[in-house]
């Protein structure tokens, strides 16, 4: 018991699976299957893991800041500005190629931020 347990993902399947169980008790459902999910654990540490990038689009926040956000990042990565699309992407492949972790930000306007650990 050593080690940490990160829940990446599981924990939207996880909180679905509470609810279902739960609703099946309010609906009197006797069947104990509501009870069990199926889960997989998977070492972090495992040179075989890879975890693909996901996209996200988030919109429509009143108080959104460019400026703050890439201050906040700051403590924990390197931010860089690109005007060309062209150019992030290369920047991107010249990040992965080299095993660091980095992601492009698109905040709108004419630029991207690089983000690199």
């Amino acid at each position: 018991a050593n080690r940490k347990l990160y829940i990446a993902d599981g924990h939207h399947r996880y909180e679905t699976a509470l609810n279902f169980r739960n609703f099946c008790r309010d609906q009197g459902m006797i069947s104990s299957e509501p009870d069990y999910c199926m889960m997989m654990l998977v070492d972090m540490e495992d040179p075989g893991l890879v975890v693909f990038p996901t996209h996200r689009l988030v919109h429509g926040l009143k108080a959104f800041n460019r400026q703050t956000l890439l201050d906040g990042c700051k403590n924990a990565f390197t931010v860089t500005r690109e005007n060309d699309t062209n150019t992030i992407q290369a920047k991107l492949d010249t990040c992965y190629a080299a095993g660091q972790k980095a992601f492009a930000c698109y905040c709108g306007g004419d630029s991207w931020d690089l983000l690199v650990l």
